[in-house]
């Protein structure tokens, strides 16, 4: 435990401030705010993480040299809620309301075309913040429907249910674990998040489903093609009419 960083939740009338102590061991690192560093110890140190972590979220790197005063403070640009997150497995989480997490936390990108969360994995503690209270719904299971637009992370056997983007009720697949948040915007930018935002748009779910429509398609032409018996005596109306079908 003394090589682990310890966080504790410092509650304020205009919101919640995250109180990091940093032990003076090597190698050990605390992944904080960029923009939301308010003040640091003197034996605290920090630079900018790889670009694996910064380009999934806008993270810093803090570690202390030595046991003189090796305390990081860390909140948001308005009052906000914090809570912190014991890591027993994967889960999927909303970048933008990532506060601070230990480096034995991981990250890695959920899909291309799955925008807006990226996983955490590996073990330690991850700090999530929002302007509005947050708190855990422990035993969420196929009959709970949640508003998508106030999740901010969710374990990941759950996932084979979409959240956000054009979604307005998420209904998780399998029990599980999901943080949400009574604020329907986004902490560290104070906009509407995806789920909310999209009237009028297309969404990344929606395009994919076309693409792979017009992909299917041109499979289908492509065979037609190859199985006729010349390019000469290529029938197109044959292919119009079996493309047809395929919609009815």
């Amino acid at each position: 435990m003394a090589d682990r960083v310890q966080f504790e939740v410092l509650q304020h009338q205009c919101g919640s401030y995250l109180k990091l102590k940093l032990p003076p061991a090597p190698n050990v690192v605390v992944f904080g705010p960029r923009d939301g560093f308010l003040s640091a110890g003197a034996s605290v140190r920090s630079r900018v993480p790889p670009r694996r972590i910064s380009k999934l979220a806008p993270l810093q790197e803090y570690w202390s040299v030595d046991d003189s005063q090796p305390d990081v403070i860390v909140g948001s640009a308005g009052p906000c809620a914090i809570i912190v997150i014991d890591l027993t497995g994967p889960i999927h989480v909303r970048p933008g309301s990532i506060l601070a997490c230990e480096s034995t936390v991981a990250f890695n990108s959920v899909g291309f075309f799955t925008t807006g969360w990226i996983e955490a994995s590996g073990t330690g503690k991850i700090a999530l913040y929002s302007p509005g209270p947050v708190f855990a719904l422990a035993d969420a299971n196929q009959r709970s429907q949640i508003s998508a637009a106030r999740v901010l992370a969710y374990t990941c056997e759950s996932a084979s249910k979409s959240v956000g983007d054009d979604a307005t009720l998420w209904c998780p697949a399998e029990p599980c674990t999901v943080w949400i948040t009574t604020s329907r915007h986004n902490a560290s930018t104070q906009r509407a998040l995806v789920a909310t935002s999209n009237e009028g748009t297309m969404s990344v779910r929606t395009c994919w489903g076309i693409t792979k429509q017009i992909f299917l398609v041109a499979i289908c032409a492509l065979i037609f093609i190859l199985f006729s018996d010349s390019i000469e005596n290529f029938d197109y109306k044959t292919v119009v009419t079996s493309i047809t079908n395929l919609f009815k």
